[in-house]
């Protein structure tokens, strides 16, 4: 028995799904085994060299120390001048907090704003993470489901109805990890009023608005309803569209006194993120090719969403709504609950279907219970289209094989 007495919030934590997965994939392709690993939520291209060579050149005249915990001004500058072209929307330098990844931005904005009980409405199916941290934050997860029917746009009667007195935040992610679907405008522009008339912060995590497809064109709620940006925090990144997770620098805008507590907490748990990440990124956002690299990447992630959802939707028994942006499809495999494999066991869940998958066709998702919709299984299409072809083909053959 341990005589560690660990935190009850921490213990009814659960693991990231994803991070797990992940792993256990990376695991057996380590072994020799030809699995396919469609779990993966990041970008498949190499970091662009520009961005690389600011890095080299980063080390190279000693710019290796400790930064400001908010990040370095020229970063801030050019994070600003990015969201005033993107967004057409107007930040100062010190509306701006650099961190650790914009998963690190999204605890420090829980840790700044809930008291113990506080509420945050989450739209289901959401990022695997969104619950956890409010929880660790002391905070409640009210979650608001949507329906593939519906193509998991929200009902925003029904994200009203979610919020009580003690509702603080409503959050948001379009286009959305794990379905990919994008809010239309008109549902975005109402649930920036709905915040201005409960006086809610609405956090938008945008890490993915570069990447949308189809003629989608991205607007920030704050554009469509410009009284929302007093009480708006935007969430974004250099990880998805400049291929550089590992780079790990996020940011978050918004308002200065909100701002200023996320800094406080930054300061007490990492300090700055780290120096040459800084300047690779801001060597991302400013460089002259960046429009045009992040372009080719969008093309050609374009060209795999359109195969791999051609490929699913001709799979009996799959469901799956369009991606406008990201880089996953969420289909429903309900159908093949309640069937057996060929050695007898029943499919009961998401979760044993992908063991299933994972044990006989060598192809790896991850369960929809992690993102709130235990009849789905999440697929990425961060890899080449041959391999796409390759894993569609054997989980095919393996559905095909239940009875």
């Amino acid at each position: 028995m341990s005589i560690v007495r660990l935190s009850p919030v921490v213990q009814g934590l659960a693991s990231s799904a994803t991070l797990v997965l992940n792993a256990r994939i990376q695991a057996m392709q380590a072994e020799g085994i030809d699995v396919i690993n469609f779990t993966a939520g990041e970008p498949d291209f190499p970091t662009p060299r520009r961005i690389s060579g600011a890095a080299i050149r980063a080390i190279e005249s000693g710019l290796t120390r400790y930064t400001a915990v908010r990040g370095i001004l020229p970063l801030r500058k050019a994070i600003v001048r990015r969201i005033a072209l993107d967004y057409g929307l107007r930040f100062d330098p010190d509306d701006v907090v650099v961190g650790n990844g914009g998963k690190q931005c999204l605890y420090n904005l829980w840790r700044s704003l809930l008291e113990p009980g506080d509420e945050v409405v989450v739209i289901a199916p959401y990022w695997v993470s969104y619950p956890p941290q409010i929880q660790l934050a002391g905070g409640v997860p009210v979650v608001v489901h949507t329906r593939l029917e519906d193509g998991f746009q929200v009902d925003v009667k029904a994200l009203e109805a979610a919020c009580g007195p003690r509702t603080r935040a409503i959050l948001i992610n379009s286009p959305a990890n794990p379905s990919g679907v994008a809010l239309r405008d008109d549902v975005m522009a109402d649930i920036a009023r709905l915040c201005c008339e409960r006086d809610l912060i609405l956090a938008t995590d945008d890490l993915y608005c570069k990447m949308v497809y189809g003629g989608f064109v991205f607007h920030s709620p704050g554009a469509l309803v410009p009284e929302v940006v007093r009480r708006l925090v935007i969430i974004g990144g250099v990880s998805k569209a400049y291929a550089m997770t590992g780079w790990r620098i996020g940011y978050a805008l918004g308002p200065r006194s909100l701002i200023d507590a996320m800094i406080k907490v930054q300061a007490q748990s990492t300090s700055n993120p780290c120096t040459i990440s800084q300047y690779a990124a801001l060597e991302a956002l400013t460089g002259a090719a960046g429009d045009e690299e992040v372009a080719a990447m969008v093309a050609e992630f374009e060209r795999r969403r359109d195969r791999m959802y051609e490929l699913i939707t001709a799979i009996p028994g799959l469901e799956c709504v369009k991606p406008e942006g990201a880089f996953y499809v969420f289909p429903r495999v309900s159908s093949y609950f309640g069937r057996r494999t060929p050695d007898g066991r029943i499919v009961a869940s998401a979760t044993d279907l992908l063991e299933y998958l994972i044990d006989t066709a060598r192809v790896a998702g991850v369960p929809g219970d992690a993102f709130g919709g235990p009849e789905h299984i999440r697929f990425s299409y961060a890899c080449n289209v041959e391999t796409i072809e390759k894993g569609m083909a054997r989980v095919a053959q393996a559905l095909d094989r239940l009875r």
